[in-house]
């Protein structure tokens, strides 16, 4: 029986509680213009 894969959002929300992956993360999305990206990284949105 295959495991079961983390949906996409639940796994990001999960990565983004460390602080190292939520600054690479936050970092990604000024660099490429995410406005969206970013706010959702931030815990704005």
């Amino acid at each position: 029986m295959k495991a079961r894969s983390k949906p996409y959002r639940e796994s990001l929300l999960e990565a983004l509680k460390d602080p190292v992956e939520a600054a690479a993360y936050l970092d990604t999305a000024l660099e490429e213009g995410d406005r969206e990206g970013f706010l959702s990284g931030s815990g704005s949105k």
